[in-house]
């Protein structure tokens, strides 16, 4: 909705509106073109029912991508509490308590402005009435004395001094809530970065505890086939333990193998014991690892989830903002538009208008009457929020 300056034109022209309704139509045509649009033709363009329709069209994808920003500022609001509720981080559930709040601050903000769109687009809406229903119709009045219609105008144009201050202050909000929610946007990858170094070191740890585990499982294994092969030597010598009694009786020393395999199997047990042990405690430190590492991922998945959502929404809300922010300076565009018919009427020296100015001031009714509709379309789409 850009602020398009028109070459040249009569003093009374309404540029300032008359631009902001090409913008809205599609049909405004070369910075030239305007600038030499005859009165009658402007008429023609505010009067014509594709041109309302095209208008009322724009409104209402205007208030529709409106709603939608709110509702992408509050899914970002509670991805960041859910964030916050699950982070198992210290410096990260800091950091995500600062973001979340501030985010709530934008919230807030953005609720407020969007009220104060709806605000301003239904008491301009009123002024554009009073335009086109009151003001113009007493200039076009041959019956009125020029002072009177200037006085008329004047009172017109004072009363909307204090809005038109407040419009500014308004299209100053919406770039300043801008400019921070793309800063927000690239302060977010810190975050996520955060989570990611987290993430890589636990990932480290598992790492090493994998190779632990898979050590004590050798070990283990190695263990178990010693004190399975000395079981086996027991049992063999088991078979000829008649002769090995009777050779003990006779000479001792013969007990002394069996008693050393016994005392080996003894010790090798020991350590397998130890080592299956240790080997249940690696295990239950890698599940709890291993559990961490998935909430983690979790977490990170959030992260990034919240990031792409940034990324989608923030030229969305750049561009509503943008918007609104131009919306906002209707009351502006409206005084202007009726400076400059002021500044017609000083040109002329007595209560006779020339028709080339009726001209203009019917055309200028025509525009402000499609204005008025306009504004009330926006009013109602936004409705109560």
């Amino acid at each position: 909705m850009a602020d398009i300056k028109v070459d040249s034109p009569p003093p009374y022209f309404p540029r300032h509106v008359k631009s902001l309704l090409d913008d809205l139509s599609g049909k405004g045509g070369s910075r030239s073109e305007k600038a030499d649009v005859p009165p009658e033709k402007i008429a023609e363009f505010a009067n014509d029912p594709n041109v309302k329709k095209d208008i009322l069209a724009e409104m209402d994808k205007l208030s529709e991508l409106a709603l939608s920003i709110k509702s992408s500022f509050d899914v970002v609001s509670k991805l960041l509490k859910e964030a916050l509720e699950n982070a198992s981080l210290n410096e990260l559930q800091e950091r995500l308590k600062e973001f979340s709040e501030e985010w709530e601050t934008y919230c807030q903000s953005y609720n407020d402005l969007l009220k104060q769109s709806r605000d301003t687009a239904k008491k301009a809406g009123d002024s554009a009435d009073e335009f086109f229903k009151r003001v113009i119709p007493l200039l076009l009045d041959d019956t009125v004395s020029m002072k009177q219609k200037k006085e008329a105008l004047e009172v017109y144009i004072k009363g909307l001094d204090g809005n038109a201050d407040q419009s500014k202050d308004m299209s100053q909000q919406y770039s300043d809530l801008k400019r921070n929610v793309e800063n927000f946007s690239l302060r977010w990858p810190d975050v996520v970065q955060i989570a990611e170094e987290d993430k890589a070191k636990l990932d480290k740890e598992l790492d090493a505890l994998n190779a632990s585990v898979a050590e004590l499982d050798e070990e283990v294994e190695r263990l178990r086939a010693k004190v399975k092969k000395m079981k086996d030597i027991i049992i063999v010598a088991g078979t000829c333990c008649g002769c090995c009694t009777a050779l003990g009786w006779i000479c001792p020393c013969y007990w002394i193998p069996a008693f050393f395999l016994s005392w080996v199997i003894g010790i090798i047990g020991v350590l397998l014991y130890k080592a299956r042990r240790k080997l249940k405690r690696f295990k239950n430190k890698l599940f709890e690892k291993n559990g961490e590492r998935d909430k983690k991922a979790k977490e990170l998945d959030k992260l990034r989830d919240l990031q792409a959502t940034l990324e989608k929404a923030t030229p969305s809300i750049a561009q509503v903002f943008e918007t609104l922010g131009k919306f906002a300076e209707i009351w502006a565009m409206i005084r202007a538009d009726g400076v400059q018919v002021s500044a017609g009427l000083d040109s002329l020296s007595d209560m006779h208008i020339p028709s080339l100015f009726k001209d203009m001031l019917e055309a200028t009714k025509a525009l402000y009457e499609t204005l008025a509709i306009a504004l009330r379309r926006y009013e109602a789409n936004i409705g109560q929020i």
